[in-house]
C-alpha cells in the first residue's frame, strides 16, 4: 500500500468537490427564470457522463469511498441524480454551499462541522464543472513528499489565448530577462514545463495574465487545490463572506490579511513575506492530461465533440478505437429503439430510453435520455440534452426538423423546425420552438 492510499484508507483524505456556481455564461441551460429544464452547470451532460462525474472518477480511481459535495444553484437537480446509486462506489454527502460564504468558507465549515481539522490530515478539492481525465495519485504524493501547505495543479493550455487563469513563475523556471525576447523565451519554457512535469515545484510569483503579461509561464490552473488541513485551520479565523464579515469566531490573526475565496490565499502566498515563508507547490500535469471548463455553450459542445473524438475519454472505448473506421464508431444506450429504417452515422452517442424512428438521420451527435426523433427529421453535429431528470417526459424532435451546431435543453421541436449553423443553444423556455 503506498503513502496516498495509506491516507485515504485511515480517513485522512477529505474530498470536496464544489458544485453551487450559478454559470451566467451557459445562458438558458442554466438559467431557471427563462428555461424550465434548466440544470445546474455541474449536471450538464458530457458524452455519457455529466460533468461532475469525472471529478467523481478520478476520485474512485485513487480509492476514494467518501466526498463532499458542495451545492447552490439547482441543487435538488443534481441531488436527483444521486438518489440512484452512484456508478462509482463513492458515498456522496450533499451540503447546501450558502452563497454568502464561497467556496472556502463552504469547505473550511464542512471541516470545521465535521471535526475534521486535523493538522496533517489533507483536504483535496476539486471543481464539479471541468470535464477531465487526471489521475489525482501523482500530485498528492508529490504534496505529501515536499510537506506542502498548499498545491494548485497546472497544465500548459492548448490555446492560451482561451485560458483566464492566473499565470504563474516556478522556481528555477527561464525568466524573459534571462533570455533574448521572443520566441527562445516561449520555446526555453515550454522545454522547462515538459522537462519538469509530474514533481512539485515552488511558486515564486502569482498574477493574473492582464495585469502583468511578463508572469505568462505557458500555464494555467487545473481547478484541483490540495491543503495540509494545518495550514486551513491556520486561516479559519480569517475567512469573510461576501461582505467582509468574518464567517468563525475568534478573531484573525494580526500577521493575515482576511481571505474571502482561494484566489485570496494564493496572491497572500506569493506577495507577502509572511505568506513566502509557507510551502506553496505547483504539480504540472502531463500533456496526454485533458481538460476542458465547460462554463460555454461552445465549451460545453466542444467537450461533447471530444468525447466522439476520442479525445475525452468518457469510458466507452469504441470512440478512441483506431482500428474502427470513424462512420463506425457508434454507441446505442439500453432500453434504445433505433428503426431498422433509420440511418446512423458516426461517431454518435445514443443514450438510453431513446426512440429513432423509421427515415431519421443521426451523424456526428451526442443525444442523451428520453429523445424521440421523430420519421425524417436530421440531426447532425448536435447536442440534445433529456427532457428533465424524471424522464417522465420525452424530448420531440418533428419529421423533417434539422438540428445542426446546437446544444438543446429540452422540450419539442415543431415538425419543420430548422436549426442553422452558429445555434448552440435554446434560448426560449424549453416548449415549443419556432421555426428559424
Amino acid at each position: 500500500m503506498n503513502f496516498v492510499q495509506t491516507y485515504i484508507k485511515s480517513n485522512r483524505l477529505n474530498a470536496f468537490v464544489l458544485a453551487g456556481g450559478k454559470s451566467k455564461d451557459l445562458g438558458s441551460i442554466s438559467d431557471p427564470r427563462i428555461n424550465r429544464h434548466a440544470l445546474p452547470k455541474p449536471a450538464v451532460p458530457v458524452g455519457p457522463m455529466r460533468a461532475i462525474d469525472y471529478s467523481l472518477r478520478s476520485l474512485a480511481q485513487i480509492g476514494v469511498k467518501n466526498a463532499d459535495i458542495l451545492t447552490g444553484h439547482l441543487s435538488p437537480k443534481l441531488r436527483l441524480w444521486y438518489d440512484r446509486p452512484s456508478p462509482f462506489d463513492i458515498d456522496l454527502n450533499f451540503s447546501p454551499e450558502v452563497e454568502q460564504r464561497h467556496t472556502l468558507g463552504a469547505v473550511l465549515t464542512e471541516l470545521s462541522y465535521k471535526g475534521r481539522l486535523r493538522n496533517d490530515d489533507v483536504s483535496l478539492v476539486l471543481y464539479g464543472d471541468i470535464a477531465h481525465n487526471l489521475n489525482l495519485h501523482p500530485a498528492i504524493e508529490e504534496h505529501l513528499r515536499v510537506n506542502s501547505d498548499v498545491t494548485v495543479v497546472l497544465y500548459p493550455p492548448i490555446r492560451e489565448s482561451t485560458s483566464r487563469s492566473a499565470k504563474l513563475i516556478l522556481e528555477n523556471m527561464p525568466l524573459a530577462e534571462q533570455l533574448k525576447p521572443g520566441r527562445d523565451v516561449t520555446e526555453a519554457r515550454h522545454a522547462w514545463i515538459i522537462e519538469n512535469q509530474k514533481c512539485a515545484h515552488r511558486i515564486i510569483k502569482m498574477a493574473k495574465r492582464q495585469e502583468d503579461f511578463q508572469f505568462d509561464s505557458g500555464l494555467a490552473m487545473f481547478s484541483v487545490f490540495i491543503f495540509r488541513q494545518g495550514f486551513l485551520k491556520e486561516i479559519q479565523p480569517c475567512a469573510t463572506n461576501f461582505d467582509g464579515e468574518k464567517l468563525f469566531s475568534g478573531g484573525s490573526l494580526s500577521s493575515l490579511p482576511n481571505f474571502y475565496g482561494f484566489g485570496d490565499i494564493f496572491k497572500w502566498l506569493t506577495s507577502t513575506p509572511v505568506g513566502r515563508r509557507k510551502n506553496f507547490f505547483a504539480y504540472i500535469a502531463g500533456s496526454d492530461v485533458y481538460r476542458r471548463d465547460i462554463g460555454t455553450p461552445q465549451s460545453l459542445q466542444q467537450a461533447n465533440f471530444d468525447v466522439l473524438d476520442g479525445r475525452l475519454d468518457a469510458g466507452i472505448d469504441i470512440f478512441s478505437h483506431p482500428a474502427t473506421p470513424r462512420e463506425q464508431r457508434i454507441y446505442i444506450g439500453h432500453n434504445t429503439y433505433v428503426s431498422p429504417g433509420a440511418e446512423i452515422i458516426g461517431p454518435t452517442l445514443i443514450s438510453d430510453n431513446v426512440i429513432v424512428e423509421a427515415g431519421a438521420r443521426i451523424s456526428n451527435s451526442v443525444i442523451r435520455e428520453g429523445n424521440i426523433i421523430r420519421e425524417g427529421a436530421i440531426v447532425e453535429n448536435s447536442v440534445l440534452f433529456p427532457f428533465d431528470y424524471n424522464q417522465l417526459a420525452n424530448n420531440v424532435i418533428g419529421k423533417k426538423a434539422q438540428l445542426t451546431n446546437i446544444v438543446f435543453t429540452g422540450g419539442e421541436v415543431d415538425e419543420g423546425a430548422i436549426y442553422f449553423h452558429q445555434i448552440v443553444y435554446t434560448p426560449v423556455g424549453g416548449c415549443a420552438v419556432d421555426n428559424l
